[in-house]
């Protein structure tokens, strides 16, 4: 996987841990308010979250809701997987789950069929036939939870097995792949067979499966209930393609919605920084008010540039001329 290229794990995983807590419920506001992303983005099955963030957001989780846990599945009516899907190696990796450090994220993946979480894909799963349909191809179904969709290797098929080797390991991510390991084991759920059993040891993964049928109805209700294989390839080609276009889109708005906010932010900072600085006004100083009289004095005391005084009666007497004064003019005229 390209190291330049973030991993996004789909929103599909806190989707269904949210809803998990829910029917239980559990006080999400804990959550909410310890987590850097708004509810609507963690609800939304086709969102994606970077890989770390995920893994951080599922510690989280665990953390604070491993006590919402029931340790004995069929004492739970919440309408979640019955005791005959669940196989005897499956109650034991339960069982040491709810003692380690992943207990709610497995119990979460095992119910995945009940909780319906994944949007379309619930429904597309329940249109395959048998256990080794679903795992066909597990490269296609990880892509459903893993982008860019991640490439397998070293693929090898036996009749009621798959193993292969995945570029995601359990150390470096082990909560996500807790869970994507506990959802594999759940799939034949949907179509009322026995859990499979997986083990997911670094990078390697090995997927075992059972084909015996669980279910209320007789052999022969069973097979006018299944649909042509080909059919169900069809609608799951069509189904990836318009995934695939609407998480595109979906990405799209939200490195948006991400710009605009840190666009707000900044604006916010600069409008900060400007309100706190000193105008010009405040560094000089603001006058003293004049009243309506000592502002009517001033204007008639005082001309403005460039315009004379008017003189008065002493600066006329005062002048001097060829022949003198006014002063002495008027004398010599009015003896």
């Amino acid at each position: 996987m390209s190291l330049h290229s973030p991993v996004l794990i789909s929103c599909k995983i806190s989707h269904s841990l949210i809803s998990y807590l829910d029917r239980r419920g559990e006080d999400l506001e804990l959550l909410y308010e310890k987590c850097d992303w708004p509810t609507e983005f963690l609800s939304d099955p086709s969102c994606w979250l970077e890989a770390d963030k995920m893994e951080s957001l599922l510690r989280l989780m665990e953390k604070d809701y491993a006590h919402a846990v029931h340790t004995d599945p069929l004492n739970d009516s919440g309408g979640e997987f019955s005791g005959s899907a669940l196989s005897a190696s499956n109650s034991a990796a339960l069982a040491d789950s709810v003692h380690g450090q992943d207990a709610l994220i497995v119990a979460v993946g095992h119910q995945c069929k009940d909780l319906r979480s994944w949007g379309v894909l619930d429904s597309v799963l329940r249109m395959v036939q048998t256990s080794k349909d679903l795992f066909a191809q597990p490269e296609r179904f990880l892509s459903y939870f893993i982008s860019p969709a991640p490439p397998i290797g070293d693929l090898k098929r036996e009749a009621d097995s798959v193993s292969f080797v995945l570029p995601i390991s359990e150390i470096q991510f082990p909560l996500v792949t807790a869970y994507l390991r506990a959802a594999l084991e759940a799939l034949p759920t949907y179509i009322s067979k026995p859990m499979a059993t997986v083990t997911w040891r670094e990078s390697r993964v090995r997927i075992v499966w059972s084909e015996r049928q669980v279910s209320l109805f007789s052999e022969a209700e069973n097979k006018e209930l299944t649909l042509h294989p080909e059919l169900v390839r069809n609608i799951l080609m069509n189904l990836e393609s318009s995934q695939a276009e609407l998480e595109l889109a979906k990405k799209s708005l939200v490195e948006r919605d991400f710009e605009i906010e840190r666009l707000k932010k900044a604006l916010s900072r600069q409008m900060s920084s400007v309100v706190a600085q000193p105008t010009l006004l405040h560094r000089l100083g603001t006058p003293a008010p004049l009243d309506l009289q000592q502002r009517e004095r001033h204007l008639v005391e005082t001309p403005t540039k460039g315009q004379a005084r008017p003189p008065s009666e002493a600066d006329v007497d005062s002048v001097a001329f060829p022949w003198g004064t006014r002063a002495n003019l008027v004398h010599h005229e009015h003896p």
